[in-house]
């Protein structure tokens, strides 16, 4: 978490009103903050915990969080990448920390670790997808004995996996972890990995979570296959459900980021700001490659909702 690009944004003390006064020159928002928040703000260089300056300040974390929001609507600060199940979260309040490293850069032995980790899933999801795939095909599963327990506690597994696929990215690209932990309804990483030099680092921290997923789908799959078992089947539905949801598009999801980190800006802002606006619509008609642009965001609309409905689709599919 850092100050926007400088020039961007810039605060200063107003001598006539008392009080320290913000700008950002890229959305003209404008507006004043307490001389603590002034500090808050000058202390978020990339390589501090936010929480570590809330504390130096006499700020609870639910204070911190409060003011990180605040900081972020405005346009004043930039996001660290703040990967969550079912969302960004960035508003959500109630988080249960489980870890904070205290170092914000890993050390070279679990980078190497995380490298080796990373490495083997990243060769092995799509052959164990392609070939829990076939072997249900071909060999589907008829046992009906269904642990619904057993499902819950295999759930909250692969979530923690997942988040733990993004830990092990950003560890292994050398990016500012933050911290993890629990929130209602999933887990999270808190990751900055927006100093990082390369596009394809960036990216394959935001995909890591989608291909722990469906390495775990593809491997229960087989096991569903070979020893008949219908809780390993649901538990690879759920896998494959969670991949296929989180590569939406959409504000918050792993595959908007994935795409943000490739294209260079929000394409799920992009398309809801175009596809909403007709006066931007009928600008971008008149440039050379407006109409791409415009259907570019159209089938962005467009594949959010198919994911999502195939992924329940899917979901419902495996319960019949």
């Amino acid at each position: 978490m850092y100050e926007f690009k400088p020039g961007y944004v810039r605060v200063g003390f107003n001598k006539s009103s008392s009080a320290y006064e913000f700008r950002n020159y890229l959305t003209g928002m404008e507006g004043t903050m307490t001389p603590a928040c002034a500090y808050f703000l000058s202390q978020l260089d990339g390589t501090r915990n936010p929480l570590e300056i809330g504390e130096e300040l006499g700020w609870s974390d639910r204070k911190t969080a409060e003011v990180l929001v605040d900081m972020l609507s405005d346009g004043i600060v930039r996001d660290s990448r703040v990967l969550k199940v079912g969302g960004d979260g960035s508003s959500n309040l109630f988080m249960f920390t489980l870890w904070t490293p205290k170092w914000m850069k890993p050390p070279k032995a679990l980078r190497y670790f995380s490298m080796t980790v990373l490495s083997m899933i990243f060769i092995l999801f799509i052959p164990a997808i392609i070939a829990g795939t076939v072997l249900c095909i071909m060999d589907p599963v008829t046992s009906e004995d269904f642990h619904f327990s057993l499902m819950i506690l295999t759930s909250i597994l692969s979530i923690f996996l997942h988040e733990m696929g993004h830990l092990m990215a950003g560890v292994t690209f050398g990016a500012n972890i933050y911290e993890a932990g629990l929130f209602p309804g999933g887990a999270y990483v808190m990751i900055d990995d927006q100093r990082l030099p390369g596009k394809l680092q960036r990216a394959e921290i935001s995909a890591a979570g989608i291909e722990v997923n469906l390495l775990i789908a593809g491997i229960c799959m087989i096991i569903a296959s070979t020893m008949n078992n219908r809780d390993a089947w649901i538990m690879a539905i759920a896998n494959l459900c969670l991949a296929i949801t989180n590569f939406a598009p959409i504000s918050g999801a792993d595959g908007n980021e994935l795409l943000g980190a490739l294209m260079g800006f929000d394409p799920a802002e992009a398309a809801n700001k175009v596809c909403r606006n007709q006066n931007v619509k009928e600008k971008l008609y008149t440039e050379e490659y407006g109409l791409r642009v415009v259907a570019s965001c159209y089938l962005i609309r467009v594949s959010q909702v198919l994911l999502f409905a195939g992924g329940a689709a899917i979901w419902l599919i495996a319960w019949l």
